[in-house]
């Protein structure tokens, strides 16, 4: 990043394996001091989404990353 710039940024994230506990993973960071969240709700499954959205199919790979990516705090104090 060039000197006379700051950073901006508030978040990081992690995208979990396939198959991997995300209510665990989450457990884990904040027993160890870490207050992570998930991050991401599709919209098509909402009842807005239902309502007012124009998806067509379920949308597997959307609901697959959804459930895999996790919220990581860039600052921990």
């Amino acid at each position: 990043m060039p000197a006379d710039c700051r950073h901006n940024g508030h978040l990081d994230y992690a995208l979990l394996a396939s198959g991997v506990d995300r209510q665990m993973v989450l457990r884990n960071l904040k027993n160890n001091g870490f207050n992570s969240v998930f991050h991401y709700e599709p919209l098509h499954p909402s009842p807005a989404g239902q309502r007012f959205g124009r998806a067509h199919g379920d949308l597997p790979l959307t609901t697959s990353l959804s459930e895999r990516l996790i919220r990581l705090p860039m600052w921990s104090d």
